[in-house]
């Protein structure tokens, strides 16, 4: 089976000059810059290359940098930033997120699109559907000056403590 990328590959001679930069990556990459971020290329270049193409820095990278540091999380919580300020359409960017190969991008954006069919799950403006579930949570006839707690008072006398410095007399 030939794909498309196999095709332009074998016409151009191999492999292309410059690697290819899915659609989230290039957001990714305005969304730092508008925001002032500035990310290690080599952070940004492991993002779109397939796992089964990682060389052994690639890997390095990817566990120690971008799991390591949590910057997968930071990253799809700025895809969801995105995406809710293009007011973008969720079907489209699932459809984008699943053409994708298998690289830590496409799980980032995987993890963005769940949090945002979360959220958008979650009821809009009316909060008093949620405080009505937690207020069972909270026993109403039980205030703290009416329940019995069993503490004996400390006397202090008999014992002597480690702070203390003992009288040198005795």
């Amino acid at each position: 089976m030939t794909t498309l990328e196999s095709i332009v590959k074998a016409n151009l001679g191999g492999t292309t000059s410059t690697p290819h930069k899915s659609y989230f990556m290039k957001k990714l990459e305005q969304h730092l810059e508008v925001k002032g971020i500035n990310i290690p290329g080599r952070i940004l270049e492991v993002m779109d290359t397939p796992f089964e193409e990682f060389p052994s820095s690639y890997a390095r990278i990817y566990k120690q940098q971008i799991k390591g540091q949590a910057l997968l999380h930071i990253f799809s919580d700025m895809l969801i930033e995105i995406f809710q300020g293009m007011q973008a359409d969720q079907a489209g960017w699932q459809a984008s997120a699943n053409f994708l190969e298998n690289t830590p991008m496409r799980i980032c954006a995987m993890r963005a699109l769940d949090e945002i069919e979360r959220l958008n799950a979650l009821p809009k403006g009316n909060h008093s559907c949620m405080m009505e579930e937690f207020s069972d949570l909270v026993s109403k006839d039980e205030k703290p000056e009416k329940r019995k707690l069993d503490v004996k008072p400390y006397s202090g006398k008999s014992k002597s403590r480690w702070w203390k410095k003992r009288d040198s007399r005795n």
